[in-house]
């Protein structure tokens, strides 16, 4: 799957296809083991997530993602570095598994006509990132993810498999993920944002995600899958991600 010169179309498409979601298969067993994660930067910085303040608050939405197309493959996500940026018009927020993100990679990626992004420092293997695009500015609490009204939307990005992102050069230039790759939207469930302090640039995230619906790389049908996506995401202000637009 090629994550490159379009993220922020492919990942808007998905967006508008779970807000204008009214009702898919709720049948499926969303049940997984929800373990504890480690913690995220909690101060306002734009960089990197490397620094180690010592009252950081531990980010701890974890579980996993099931396809339902006969192939079983499961794939983790332990959130342990998110990245929020907002205004009045709009919130996004980018989770990811991989303790080595950056804003400055996560802001590169959305950043229109920007060079290739090598994600292998973005995405761990058989796990699972996350983002949040919402309209407005926080706080917006329990929002039905089923409601096409609610103005939130929950993706995964998730790469299946032991692998790596490779770069293939041509005209259609790119990092593209060895193994399956799935891109989708959350339809079950709730999820809230908040500030960490009133006045403060950081957030909060509480997901309680079940249910996806999108594409996989090896696939030219809909996917669905199954498994919770559940706990709290605690952000870095990043600058960068007002490239996504909408701002």
């Amino acid at each position: 799957m090629k994550w490159h010169d379009g993220p922020l179309e492919d990942s808007m498409t998905l967006l508008l296809m779970g807000l204008l979601a009214c009702t898919y298969d709720d049948d499926a067993d969303d049940s997984n083991t929800v373990g504890e994660t480690s913690a995220g930067d909690s101060d306002t910085d734009t960089d990197t997530d490397t620094d180690t303040d010592t009252d950081a608050p531990v980010s701890t939405a974890s579980g996993g993602v099931t396809l339902r197309d006969g192939s079983e493959l499961k794939a983790d996500t332990e959130i342990v570095t998110a990245f929020s940026y907002y205004s009045d018009k709009k919130t996004f927020i980018y989770a990811t598994s991989n303790p080595d993100a950056s804003c400055a990679l996560v802001g590169a990626l959305y950043e229109k006509d920007a060079p290739a992004v090598d994600l292998n420092e973005l995405f761990l293997d058989n796990h699972c990132n996350v983002s949040i695009t919402m309209v407005g500015a926080p706080p917006m609490i329990d929002a039905d993810l089923q409601d096409g009204s609610s103005g939130v939307v929950a993706g995964v990005n998730c790469a299946f498999g032991d692998g790596e992102f490779v770069y293939e050069g041509g005209s259609d230039a790119g990092y593209f993920w060895s193994g399956p790759f799935y891109n989708a939207s959350a339809f079950k469930e709730t999820l809230s944002v908040e500030f960490q302090d009133q006045g403060d640039k950081t957030l909060k995230a509480t997901l309680n995600l079940g249910g996806y619906r999108g594409t996989l790389s090896t696939s030219a049908d809909e996917v669905q899958a199954q498994g919770y996506i559940k706990g709290e995401i605690y952000t870095v202000n990043c600058e960068g991600l007002s490239a996504s637009g909408g701002f």
